[in-house]
């Protein structure tokens, strides 16, 4: 167990090696004392449900401490920490087009909840619940704290006392502050409130008090959305936030409204001569949400006894000045390739040059590759 990196009302988040892999892992440490037997069962069947997840804009779920007053949950590490700390203390600057790629991935991740079998809402929908780390092309985000509604009532139960609970009253549906049912258009306000954020890299409602906030929203007004922001992404927050949650958009209609943005981003971008994506790396196109996510994919594989196959679109991102062309020569028949690739951007930012990689006679496995361009 190493520093601690983050606290909330569910618990202390320390950083962690498993020992057995040396993965960098996020080891939270809930703030639960005790479980009654009605209540240790919704908690495994909570944890049942975490682990059947598998979505590249969620958090993966690895295991779980259920030893009585050592409750604690190990999940997925991500180095930047959350978006809220992103926009908020690390001040960096964001380019629309990473914006949106931002904006893009939240959406996903609610939406792949949203549309399960048998529905998952969140509840609890803010910028500190959407983890960040760096990738091959601008940022990865991926959505945490979600799936366990009846653990979070009872660990708000359990540490009143000690208040330890943090008010997330600024990304709160009205309908939820009039104790009104909770659904799924709850959860597209408060990615409204992500939205206005990620638009204007400010805190809402920053420094008003409780009172202020409930009595603003309920009467229907909202933040003011600056003008600088493209008037799309401005519609898309304007109606995320409506009083009524039946008048507000679905996930998947949201996921359609962020692509009609990026579009026109992209064509504004075009038509004044400048390329998409900005000074800050975060080219976006229709490939690039598979390239967030395909570093940590190939790191996964390394620890791996058994060999797989490697097929050529598991290798289509190498580095932004060489596409597609690592493990091109294997391909179309040759045994061996040196210098696949100038340079093998990793997630870490790593760069590694002349990378050196021989090929099996007879077939190329991925674990083969990996050992050679990752350790």
């Amino acid at each position: 167990m190493h520093e601690e990196i983050g606290a909330g009302a569910f618990g202390i988040v320390h950083r962690a090696t498993w020992k057995t892999t040396r993965y960098i892992v996020a080891v939270k440490k809930l703030h639960l004392t005790h479980l009654t037997g009605k209540m240790e069962k919704e908690f495994f069947k909570e944890l049942s449900l975490l682990n059947n997840i598998r979505c590249p804009n969620i958090i993966s779920f690895y295991g779980a401490c259920t030893e009585a007053g050592k409750y604690a949950m190990v999940m997925e590490y991500m180095s930047l920490g959350s978006l809220y700390k992103l926009l908020h203390e690390d001040n960096i600057v964001l380019t629309w087009s990473e914006r949106l790629a931002i904006a893009f991935q939240t959406t996903s991740g609610i939406n792949y909840l949203h549309q399960l079998p048998e529905p998952i809402l969140h509840r609890d929908i803010k910028s500190l619940n959407f983890l960040i780390e760096r990738a091959h092309k601008g940022y990865i985000v991926k959505v945490c704290d979600f799936g366990l509604a009846r653990t979070r009532n009872e660990t708000t139960r359990q540490t009143k006392a000690n208040s330890l609970v943090i008010c997330t009253l600024q990304w709160t549906a009205p309908e939820i502050l009039c104790a009104e049912r909770y659904t799924d258009k709850s959860d597209i306000y408060s990615l409204g409130i992500v939205y206005w954020e990620l638009g204007t890299g400010e805190i809402p409602y920053d420094d008003l008090q409780d009172g202020v906030i409930r009595a603003f929203v309920l009467a229907g007004d909202r933040l003011k959305i600056p003008n600088t922001i493209p008037s799309s992404f401005r519609s898309l927050i304007q109606q995320c936030w409506v009083q009524q949650p039946n008048d507000r958009p679905n996930s998947s209609h949201i996921i359609e409204m962020i692509e009609e943005c990026i579009k026109i981003e992209r064509t504004s971008l075009v038509q004044s001569g400048t390329k998409f994506g900005g000074s800050g790396g975060g080219f976006f196109d229709d490939s690039s949400m598979e390239s967030f996510t395909h570093s940590h994919y190939l790191r996964g594989m390394i620890s791996r006894r058994d060999k797989i196959p490697l097929e050529w679109c598991q290798f289509l991102y190498s580095s932004p000045d060489n596409p597609r062309k690592i493990l091109e020569s294997k391909l179309r028949g040759t045994r061996r390739a040196t210098d696949i690739a100038k340079s093998f951007l990793l997630a870490e930012n790593e760069k590694i040059n002349k990378v050196q990689v021989i090929l099996n006679s007879e077939k190329l496995y991925v674990n083969d590759v990996l050992r050679s361009v990752l350790l």
